[in-house]
């Protein structure tokens, strides 16, 4: 049995929102043909359980009805936000800038204020990325998280 033999529904509710599958994976699956890129990229439910799976519901959206809201869109808008803090953040690590002049123009208030410029609909979801790298990282699955990557995310949190 050819896994696009299934109903629809089935693949949503049951395959695809399945915990095991990761957003990563439906970007995948939705790059592999034009039918599972349509019945992916169409289910607005099955972003927002893997939006809420991933990060919970956060208050920033809050202020939108669940139906009004593109998942797919809020989805993509927050992986490149989680993309662009991380590397902002990793631009302040003590080895990238060895010279007191480049220090002054990475300090943590400056990348807070360059992330929050800019065009991010959702600028809530920065502050939730840096409190998830600051918090979050230590408790890896592999009991070794990035400890540089959290002070400086902490440290842009404070200011």
């Amino acid at each position: 049995m050819s896994l696009l033999s299934l109903p629809n529904e089935l693949l949503v509710n049951y395959v695809f929102s399945h915990s095991d599958i990761k957003i990563l994976d439906l970007y995948h699956l939705m790059h592999s043909c034009t039918l599972l890129r349509n019945i992916i990229s169409n289910s607005n439910q099955l972003w927002r359980r893997k939006y809420e799976e991933r990060w919970g519901y956060s208050v920033s959206l809050k202020r939108f009805p669940k139906n009004e809201v593109n998942w797919l869109e809020v989805v993509g808008i927050r992986l490149r936000v989680a993309k662009d803090v991380q590397e902002i953040v990793e631009t302040l690590s003590s080895l990238c800038y060895p010279d007191p002049e480049s220090f002054e123009l990475l300090t943590p208030s400056c990348v807070m204020d360059k992330l929050l410029a800019t065009a991010i609909p959702f600028s809530e979801f920065v502050e939730e990325e840096l409190e998830q790298l600051a918090f979050m990282n230590f408790w890896q699955s592999d009991g070794y998280g990035n400890l540089t990557l959290a002070y400086h995310a902490e440290r842009a949190l404070r200011k």
